[in-house]
């Protein structure tokens, strides 16, 4: 008898995997950056820049090549392969996409932001 359950080896639901990932600061923003991108899709280097300037605070003109390199090795060390494997991104020579499940990401994103409304309403 074969096991038809939306469950993993693990015991979670995909969306509790997922969910578990984009705990990750590094990772939700990843995906959000990707979201934003033209044709949904851009290179790693890319990428890597745009977390870089987002994490610094820095226009990406004026960012060290060097803290681009570190960004674009961590995520092709610890976050790429996680959100590869869960189908969230694609990842074809050099270039990321996004998988099936990566706009039911993009919206666990936006359920979790924590918005501020600034404005007084009388």
């Amino acid at each position: 008898m074969s096991d038809s359950s939306p469950h993993q080896a693990d015991g979670q639901s995909p969306e509790d995997s997922i969910y578990r990932l984009l705990a990750n600061p590094r990772r939700r923003q990843a995906v959000w950056v990707l979201a934003m991108a033209d044709n949904y899709e851009m290179t790693i280097q890319q990428l890597a820049s745009h977390l870089t300037a987002y994490e610094e605070e820095t226009p990406i003109s004026e960012l060290a090549r060097s803290d681009i390199t570190t960004v674009r090795t961590s995520l092709k060390r610890y976050h790429i392969g996680p959100l590869s494997a869960l189908d969230i991104l694609n990842v074809e020579w050099g270039t990321v996409s996004p998988g099936a499940r990566f706009f039911g990401a993009v919206r666990m994103i936006l359920y979790a932001q924590e918005w501020s409304y600034e404005r007084q309403i009388s």
